[in-house]
Formats: structure tokens, sequence, C-alpha cells
């Protein structure tokens, strides 16, 4: 397996204020299809993991990822 994944996706979020009326259920997973080694993860500022309903969170953001690598590599022609 290479450092550099087969397939990455990620995304950024950033607010100025943020209040969570209610308390969010939160549940995360992943697999790879086909099987592979995979990874997500995720980077929080000013944001804890576990958030209090009504708690005003300010200059807030989140990054997110999710990475996979294939076992299985072609050449581009057997590819085509």
């Amino acid at each position: 397996m290479t450092d550099r994944p087969d397939l990455e996706i990620a995304g950024h979020a950033r607010v100025g204020a943020l209040r969570f009326r209610v308390k969010p259920v939160v549940r995360t997973g992943g697999a790879a299809f086909p099987a592979g080694a995979h990874d997500s993860g995720s980077d929080r500022e000013n944001l804890p993991d576990r958030v209090e309903q009504g708690h005003v969170y300010c200059d807030a953001s989140t990054r997110g990822w999710v990475r996979q690598w294939t076992h299985e590599r072609r050449t581009k022609e057997e590819a085509l």
C-alpha cells in the first residue's frame, strides 16, 4: 500500500456562531468495497467532540475526510 490513497473525499465547514437546540445523535463508520484499506477522521476547532444542548459555539470549524487504498493495482491499459 502506498501513502497516497486511491480515493480521497474531504469537506470543510466554518461558522461564526452555532447553537444546538437538541443534542445531536452521531454515528460514524466506514467500509471499503471492494475490500481494501480505508480510514476516516475529522479535525475540529472551537467545537468539542460532544456538544452541549443550548450552548453557543463561536468561530467553529470542522474538517472531515475518507480515504481508501485498493489492494489490486492495474496498469492504465488493463483499466480500459
